[in-house]
Parts: structure tokens; C-alpha cells; sequence
């Protein structure tokens, strides 16, 4: 059987999901967890297994996926057979999101970045609404903006002002605009690209029960990204989903506390969502093509 190489490229800013989808995936498939689209080809392990192995032991203890260090790189490469027997050897780099960050505020890009998004066969894109900075308009009423920059003042305190205190290294919807409209810049021909709306599960909670696809909720959610993205669809051959790979907030004792009280395993919450609504646990469908 002849095997296909594709190349997969994730992209993000920091803490935007992409460590804990690869640890969760690999598990999924090391594991060989109930009906996958994809399987570890005569059960090699992944390429970049090393990597991982602290981070799956980290998962699999319910304790939250450590950022991935700015100075990382590593490329996992997945040997698959898919449900027709077809074997795929899927390379799938990952590395931090600051060097996202550092493409988008110093405009520098490492070669080796760069090689790989021109080989790239499908970039999957990641965002996380619970790491990302909102950005509010400051409404200025008995004080002029002009006057609290003149005069230095605390602008938290002025009457009428609306203000969100920034945490430092968070990132603004508007530097992921501008992180695709680089990447869309770089690569010169249409783009096939997957965009992956992590904690999912998150979102859903804040839903209270109303249902919502990924696309719907990325066009409330980041009006300016999906503004871009429908603006420049004859650039890119798009698709959005959800996905938990975590299932839960293992953060929140008073979530961990109530999924252990009603016996409910949290691997049998991790979900991906696809653009259409449907659901599944089988992280492996975000691969298909």
C-alpha cells in the first residue's frame, strides 16, 4: 500500500490549545479509543513520542497541559491507517505560540517556520476565547481621554470609563487577524485552513444549553477575525470546529467535584464539534480531508 504524506501546520497564539490537542489525539490513538477515523499503523509510535510522554502522564492525572517553552520545536509525525486501509504519514509540527507572537509584533519569521507553511498541506489554526484579551471601547464622560493622558491619571478610577485591566501576554482578537493576514501574505497559494475553537466545553457551559456551531459562535464571538475570513475566502478554503481535548476545567474544583460525585469518567467528555453541528470524542476526525 502506497503511503500519502500530508503535512499538517498548527498555528496560534500562546495558549490558544494546540499542545493539549496533539497530547489528547496521540493518547486517543495510543490507546486505540473506540471508533477512530484514524489508527496508529501497526502500532508504531509517533515520531516526537518523547516529547509528549510527560505531558500525556499530565493529562491523564487531570491536571492542565503545561505551555508549550518559546524555545521548543518538535515535529510529531503520525503514521495512520484510515478506515479504507489507506496508510497516511501525517507530519505535524508544533511549537510555541510566542513565536506567533513574535512573527506578529517584530514581523520576524524563522526559516524553518517559513519552509514549513509553504509545505503545509492543511494549517490548522487554533483560538482560545478563555486566553484571549477582550478589547472594549473606553467611554470618556466627565474626563476627556486627551486629559488622562496629559495628566497621567489612573483611568481604572474615572466615572464613566469602562476599562478592562490587561494581563500582559494575552492576546487581542485583532493580533490574530493580523497573525492570518501575515500567514495569508507568506503563503502564496490558497490556503487550506482548519479553524480550531479550543475549550470547547467552556463555551458550551456559557451557552447555558443553546445550542450553537463553531461558525455561529466565531461570528459573535470575533466579529473582526470572521469578517476577515469571509472577505478573503478566495485566499482560503476554510472550515471551523470546536474542540475539548481536555473535556473539563480540571482547574475548577468545584466542576472536578461534580463530575466525581455523578461517576462521569472526563475522557468520555472531550468532543470535537464539527462545522455542522455534529459531534464526536474521536479527536482524529479533525484530520480528515
Amino acid at each position: 500500500i502506497i503511503m500519502n504524506k500530508l503535512h499538517y501546520f498548527m498555528v496560534g497564539m500562546p495558549s490558544a490549545g494546540k499542545t493539549s490537542f496533539v497530547v489528547r489525539l496521540c493518547s486517543q490513538l495510543l490507546m486505540n479509543e473506540g471508533t477512530l477515523m484514524y489508527r496508529l499503523s501497526d502500532g508504531e509510535l509517533p515520531e516526537g513520542y518523547e516529547y509528549i510522554k510527560g505531558q500525556l502522564d499530565t493529562m491523564q492525572g487531570m491536571q492542565n497541559i503545561m505551555r508549550t517553552f518559546e524555545s521548543t520545536y518538535y515535529d510529531m509525525v503520525l503514521p495512520l491507517t484510515n478506515e479504507q486501509g489507506e496508510k497516511i504519514s501525517l507530519e505535524m509540527p508544533d511549537l510555541s505560540g510566542e513565536y506567533y507572537r513574535k512573527l506578529v509584533e517584530e514581523r520576524y519569521i524563522d526559516k524553518k517556520i517559513y519552509d514549513e507553511l509553504q509545505q503545509a498541506d492543511v494549517i490548522l489554526f487554533f483560538l482560545n476565547p478563555e486566553t484571549m484579551e477582550r478589547e472594549e471601547r473606553i467611554k470618556c464622560e466627565e474626563t476627556s481621554a486627551i486629559r488622562m493622558v496629559d495628566e497621567d491619571m489612573d483611568i481604572e478610577n474615572v466615572p464613566g470609563s469602562e476599562v478592562r485591566i490587561t494581563e500582559p501576554r494575552k492576546a487581542t482578537e485583532t493580533q490574530v487577524v493580523e497573525l492570518l493576514q501575515i500567514l495569508l501574505y507568506i503563503v502564496k497559494k490558497k490556503m487550506c485552513i482548519k479553524f480550531v475553537i479550543s475549550a470547547w466545553d467552556r463555551v458550551e457551559k456559557k451557552q447555558e444549553g443553546n445550542p450553537i456551531i463553531p461558525e455561529e459562535y466565531l461570528k459573535v464571538k470575533f466579529p473582526l477575525l470572521y469578517q476577515y475570513i469571509i472577505s478573503n475566502a478566495e485566499r482560503m478554503v476554510y472550515e471551523i470546529f470546536g474542540v475539548s481535548a481536555q473535556g473539563a476545567e480540571y482547574a475548577d474544583e468545584e466542576e472536578m467535584e461534580k463530575l466525581e460525585e455523578e461517576d462521569i469518567d472526563v475522557d468520555t467528555l472531550v468532543k470535537i464539534v464539527m462545522p455542522d453541528g455534529t459531534t464526536h470524542q474521536d479527536l482524529s476526525r479533525l484530520l480528515g480531508k
